[in-house]
């Protein structure tokens, strides 16, 4: 059954993920032109562009990244952990709005230090708090009502397609933000995270 209010999490979850899925095919389909440069829908695909800036990945195999690969499969899987368990671990419900006050209040404090220590521009650091709220509301905030009645198994099967939706809006801020290619790169099994 499909009832709104009696499947709430169920149901925005799905949403989210359709919403998602027509937004990158339409970036892939219309925003991208020649060598995957990024076009305006009023920009022309004849005008030439100059190569974006030069990516980076978090970890990865030596000259690739700026972090070495065997630090970055621990962080990385312990991420993964934390991001399926905190939920679970949090007892008491959560004030919403109180709850996005701290996380803005907290995303203010980043944005200016990112713009004090590393330079980071304004512009690029408002990605940061869009999709780090997408992530903290949907991954955290959302499922809080849903998760508590789960036994174990559903619970990690259902927090492990959370955390996956929520890591590629993670990853796209991350791009936009910080210029991440990847967070995670393993060539030897021609992997990346």
């Amino acid at each position: 059954y499909y009832a709104w209010k009696e499947r709430a999490f169920a149901n925005t979850m799905f949403m989210l993920g359709v919403v998602m899925w027509f937004v990158l095919i339409f970036i892939g389909y219309f925003m991208r032109g020649p060598n995957y440069f990024w076009y305006w829908p009023w920009e022309s695909w004849l005008t030439p562009k100059a190569p974006p800036s030069a990516t980076w990945s978090l970890f990865g195999p030596p000259g690739v990244a700026k972090l070495p690969m065997l630090l970055g499969i621990p962080v990385f899987g312990a991420a993964m952990v934390a991001a399926m368990m905190i939920p679970k671990w949090v007892q008491t419900e959560i004030d919403s709005k109180k709850a996005n006050a701290v996380f803005f209040a907290g995303m203010a404090v980043v944005m200016l230090l990112l713009r004090v220590a590393f330079k980071v521009p304004f512009s690029q650091s408002l990605w940061l708090p869009f999709f780090g709220w997408m992530y903290f509301y949907f991954g955290l905030l959302l499922p809080q009502r849903h998760i508590r009645g789960l036994d174990m198994v559903r619970y990690l099967v259902t927090m492990l397609l959370v955390v996956s939706t929520m890591s590629v809006l993670l990853k796209m801020g991350a791009r936009l933000a910080f210029n991440i290619k990847y967070v995670l790169t393993i060539p030897a099994i021609s992997m990346n995270f």
